[in-house]
């Protein structure tokens, strides 16, 4: 449902959903090193990693940006009480742990908290278009700024500066949006 609100965008790729591999990113970043060396070296590679991005996630910031946009009700009540409220035990020998319900972070390396952490990462993608088509790095007629892979950020750049450059305002758009 992520693919069908939030429209996708020629300059940025996002894995991490069905028909992506991590390979996708291995290959776009040698493909860039190949052209950039062609091109008098000239471009750029960064990668940035979101800190403790599932157990920060937003889910009810989310679900209240899903609500707005018309999602079920039922289906986002759902969500949240998949992400917030599941209950487990930790057992370690004898000793046993419970965990409650959070009131933030999704359940890390769950499916669902994948799709919902794509909202953030991706929205905070489309506020830095315009600095991401700037900086980002053309090959033949297109041009690749950023790709996203869950809680990681690779920024394609025109140089040094232009990679740094779209991290600075990805990271920017990501804090003041969410």
């Amino acid at each position: 449902f992520v693919d069908v609100l939030i429209p996708p965008s020629n300059d940025v790729h996002v894995g991490a959903r069905p028909s992506t591999q991590c390979a996708d990113i291995a290959f776009a970043w040698y493909m860039l090193v190949e052209k950039a060396l062609d091109d008098n070296s000239r471009g750029a590679l960064s990668q940035s990693d979101i800190g403790q991005f599932y157990d920060n996630l937003p889910v009810l910031a989310i679900a209240e940006w899903l609500a707005e946009r018309g999602v079920l009700r039922q289906l986002i009540t759902a969500l949240v009480q998949i992400q917030l409220c599941a209950r487990g035990v930790v057992r370690i020998g004898e000793a046993v742990a419970e965990i409650g319900v959070r009131a933030k972070g999704g359940l890390t390396g769950s499916r669902l908290a994948g799709a919902l952490a794509r909202i953030p990462a991706e929205l905070a993608a489309s506020t830095a278009h315009a600095e991401i088509q700037r900086n980002g790095y053309k090959i033949g007629q297109h041009r690749i700024g950023v790709a996203l892979w869950v809680d990681n950020c690779f920024a394609f750049g025109n140089c040094l500066q232009g990679a740094i450059r779209i991290q600075e305002v990805f990271e920017k758009a990501l804090a003041e949006s969410w």
